[in-house]
């Protein structure tokens, strides 16, 4: 007979979160949970791999609120601004005081499918991100943001 009960188990979670502010009491809890073993000889373990900051910042309201302008200035459309959970690599750079939007590439998919095997992207509008962009740094010159 063979036993259905693993000797080992391992569980990896991704939590998002739109404050740094949070993170320590994030950690409180996970660890209350992992220390509240209830199987006897269960042994569990916390392992932090990596905290991946919060991508909020000061300057990207205005950043975006300055690129919304260009693309209604260019008829390409007021943009849709949203928040997809607090994790970016635009994080990173947000965090230097540098003025960073997220999901600035083609048009597709809002967060809901991301980095899963349902993400798409919308080509055609490949050649309106670019005309965004491009006259988003030129209008950039000589402007403080």
């Amino acid at each position: 007979m063979i036993n259905a009960v693993p000797d080992y188990a391992e569980i990896k979670v991704d939590i998002r979160f739109v404050s740094d502010d949070v993170v320590e009491d994030i950690k409180e809890d996970l660890v209350k949970i992992v220390s509240s073993n209830t199987i006897e000889e269960a042994k569990s373990e916390l392992i932090i791999d990596n905290i991946f900051s919060a991508f909020s910042n000061e300057y990207n309201k205005k950043f975006y609120e300055f690129v919304k302008s260009i693309s209604i200035k260019n008829e390409l459309g007021e943009p849709e601004g949203f928040l997809l959970g607090g994790a970016s690599d635009a994080a990173y750079i947000s965090k230097a005081g540098v003025p960073c939007l997220c999901g600035m590439g083609v048009k597709g998919v809002k967060g809901e499918w991301n980095h899963t095997n349902r993400e798409y992207a919308i080509i055609d509008s490949a050649l309106e991100r670019i005309i965004l962009i491009v006259s988003s740094i030129l209008e950039l010159e000589n402007k403080e943001l």
